[in-house]
């Protein structure tokens, strides 16, 4: 009696045909177990992979389809392998892309010899930190374009001086000649290339 016939016969009910199914299947089994005891996986013995093997044969039974054209073995080699994929802690590849399995915490070292070196969390950019530090910036820039603009100022003669506090810091009328003048004074290379260079 073939494989899949014996298949045929456990899933209509008939349980006293699983163990001539071992029989049949039990040598390519170990064999594949050898190989996989062989090659040392996370310690798991050969013993231990035998009871693996016979469980997969009851899975690939339940799911076998004789309908599908698939041969018996080949479809007990599938589950056969996944048992012994788990059984030795080996990764699938369906574990690999889930991104939980990689994951880290956040408490981790962010360097590995070093649990001074401070944690994985302090690494990621906080944007709150950010926008403080670009206020900083903008805060220095402007500083230093009020420094210029004082320094020019203040080398201006004493009427144009006003002219220019009075228009533009106290809101009050001023003689137009005299801030023209000011402004002529402000705008010349000397000023405007110095504050340029802070714009």
């Amino acid at each position: 009696m073939s494989n899949e016939e014996l298949a045929a016969l456990i899933q209509a009910g008939d349980m006293g045909q699983i163990m001539p199914l071992w029989e049949k299947v039990r040598l390519l089994a170990l064999k594949e177990a050898g190989r996989w005891a062989a090659a040392n996986r996370n310690g798991v013995e050969l013993d231990d992979l035998g009871q693996e093997a016979f469980t997969a044969l009851l899975e690939a039974v339940g799911t076998f389809d004789s309908g599908a054209g698939a041969r018996f073995s080949t479809w007990y080699m599938v589950h056969l392998k996944g048992a012994f994929t788990v059984a030795c802690g080996m990764r699938t590849r369906r574990d690999r892309l889930d991104p939980l399995a990689g994951a880290a915490s956040l408490d981790a070292p962010a360097i590995q010899d070093d649990p001074d070196g401070g944690t994985l969390g302090d690494t990621i950019p906080d944007p709150g930190a950010e926008l403080a530090l670009l206020a900083v910036e903008e805060d220095d820039r402007r500083a230093r374009i009020h420094a210029v603009l004082a320094s020019a100022i203040a080398e201006l003669p004493e009427k144009q001086r006003a002219a220019v506090r009075g228009r533009y810091w106290q809101g009050v009328p001023v003689d137009k000649r005299t801030l023209e003048k000011a402004l002529r004074a402000l705008r010349h290379p000397s000023v405007s290339g110095r504050l340029k260079a802070l714009l």
